[in-house]
């Protein structure tokens, strides 16, 4: 990495720095506070004497060097750390590994996608042709940075790290100089929006939609949810019927949405809902169901449902934004709502 420190952030409140020795006392406090702690893996207590040699071991440097140690950088905004980003560069600064934490109290402010952002974007500029990043698979906050930066999860290791004494799993990402091309490239707008019947015309671009990884407990994959609108279960002692379209936004497959239109039930249940993670962020799922809302009515239909599963970036909020009133749990543990279909 040629360039030095600090890197250009969007927000002029936040730099990117060296860790100082101003930064130890602060540093070594969310170090050891509990939310932090459980997914990273130093010696815990993590003290003073260990910071300060962290800091002696990357003395002189303005940035990190082509295999060398793992270089520390403080996340600064208004002048006090809160957090910080590790990188280290590989085979002659071909290849980095890269990490970050971030203080509780600082966490939702978006401080570290932008951080990570930048840092790819700089080691990309610098010769850099993939850059690695590992977290725990429960650890949804960290996995959403990555997803929202145009990493691809490339697999889980079982029981691959030892921490504290117990083998965890590894959920693995890496980026390509083109990966975060596609990601920056995506569209953001849409002109045309269509619901159609899937054809061969569609098929595989359905076939391809995936949704973000930390996404992944709340969407079920393309391909069970295609299985089960070929062979739907039995609701009630009746098979449900399925009701299924793919999502275009100006002429590309970009979702695919199935309801269960009545059998044993009398209102029509919205059972998936899918959007690629390339087209989120388009509007495209609340029209989805906007759509979905105005031809029920118009055939008659009082009630939309729909459940989800509750959790960190779940969807109660989208559903709650279009109408959806929670009734209650489902006999799997889901949350259910329903939508009023005269709801102006």
């Amino acid at each position: 990495m040629t360039s030095p420190l600090p890197l250009p952030l969007r927000s002029p409140r936040t730099q990117l720095r060296m860790l100082a020795a101003r930064d130890l006392d602060r540093f070594v406090a969310y170090r050891n506070d509990p939310d932090i702690v459980r997914y990273q893996d130093w010696t815990l207590p993590y003290t003073l004497d260990a910071a300060a040699a962290l800091l002696a071991g990357q003395d002189g440097l303005d940035g990190p060097v082509p295999d060398g140690d793992m270089v520390q950088l403080a996340i600064d905004v208004d002048g006090e750390i809160v957090g910080d980003v590790a990188i280290e560069l590989r085979h002659g600064g071909e290849t980095a590994g890269l990490g970050y934490t971030l203080a509780p109290e600082a966490q939702g402010h978006g401080y570290a996608l932008e951080v990570v952002g930048a840092v790819v974007d700089t080691l990309f500029a610098n010769g850099v042709r993939r850059i690695v990043a590992s977290t725990d698979p429960e650890n949804l906050a960290s996995i959403r940075v990555l997803d929202l930066t145009g990493f691809r999860c490339e697999g889980l290791a079982r029981a691959a790290e030892l921490v504290r004494g117990e083998w965890v799993d590894d959920l693995r990402f890496a980026i390509l100089p083109s990966d975060r091309a596609e990601w920056l490239a995506r569209p953001r707008t849409v002109e045309r929006f269509e619901l159609v019947e899937m054809d061969s015309e569609h098929a595989r671009a359905v076939a391809q939609l995936a949704p973000h990884r930390h996404q992944d407990g709340f969407v079920s994959p393309i391909g069970a949810t295609l299985a089960q609108s070929i062979a739907p279960p039995l609701e009630g002692g009746q098979r449900e019927r399925p009701w299924c379209r793919v999502i275009l936004a100006d002429g590309v497959a970009a979702g695919f949405v199935m309801v269960a239109l009545p059998s044993g039930e009398p209102d029509p249940y919205l059972w998936r809902l899918l959007i690629d993670r390339l087209h989120q962020g388009r509007g495209l799922g609340a029209a989805t169901v906007r759509s979905l809302i105005e031809q029920f009515t118009a055939e008659g239909h009082e009630t939309l449902v729909v459940s989800w599963v509750e959790g960190v970036g779940g969807p109660r909020r989208f559903y709650e934004r279009l109408g959806f009133v929670e009734v209650g749990p489902t006999p799997d543990g889901e949350t259910e709502a329903r939508r009023p279909l005269q709801q102006q």
